[in-house]
């Protein structure tokens, strides 16, 4: 397992960088568990390693190789065989910013994602898999995501706004939450479902 740090222009939009790789013995299955987390953008580099997740009681499902991890508020099962997957952590402001659809669209989700940079994806993989070695990979990262970012907009204040107002231990009901970010109940479940994936009330017990 390798984390990197993004480029500091991305840094309120990336959680972090990740490569995982996975040496099982011939004939046996890797297993794993993700803990809940925010969305992640997964590549899975080695298309022959099968595999699979499973979300609550849903069946096992193929990971695709260029594969969107929607937020998630339970444990994520994984098994597969030997491989290698590249990962971008997306805080919910990376979420907003290069994501058209709403978060709670992919809540608890796995899949592939075509608002998500589209055709780029398949052709950013191809790149990936042709690293010279691991240390390439989050200079490769920097350079896919940078040009994609966009500029902020209105959305992202009250979005980091709402991202720091849940690590406050004082902030514990929902209209208390709106009114440290500022809108009526309302628009903050509207806001909370577009960048974090879950409602206000979700999003309180899980900080």
């Amino acid at each position: 397992m390798r984390y990197w740090k993004p480029s500091a222009a991305l840094g309120e939009l990336i959680s972090g960088y990740h490569l995982y790789g996975v040496h099982a013995l011939h004939g046996q299955l890797h297993h794993d568990v993700f803990q809940p987390a925010w969305a992640n953008l997964r590549f899975l580099l080695t298309p022959d390693s099968d595999w699979h997740v499973r979300i609550r009681t849903s069946g096992w499902q193929p990971v695709p190789h260029c594969a969107l991890f929607g937020p998630s508020s339970h444990v994520t099962w994984s098994r597969g065989g030997s491989g290698v997957v590249v990962g971008i952590g997306l805080t919910p402001l990376g979420w907003a910013r290069f994501n058209k659809e709403k978060a709670a669209d992919w809540a608890n989700r796995v899949g592939y994602c075509d608002a998500l940079f589209g055709a780029k994806l398949a052709q950013f993989r191809s790149h990936l898999c042709e690293a010279v070695d691991d240390e390439t990979v989050p200079s490769l990262l920097d350079a896919f995501l940078i040009p994609a970012m966009g500029i902020p907009t209105d959305l992202d204040t009250v979005v980091v706004t709402l991202d720091t107002a849940l690590l406050d231990p004082d902030t514990v009901t929902v209209r208390a939450l709106a009114a440290r970010v500022g809108v009526s109940v309302r628009s903050l479940e509207r806001l909370a479902e577009r960048a974090f994936g879950f409602p206000p009330k979700l999003l309180l017990r899980r900080a």
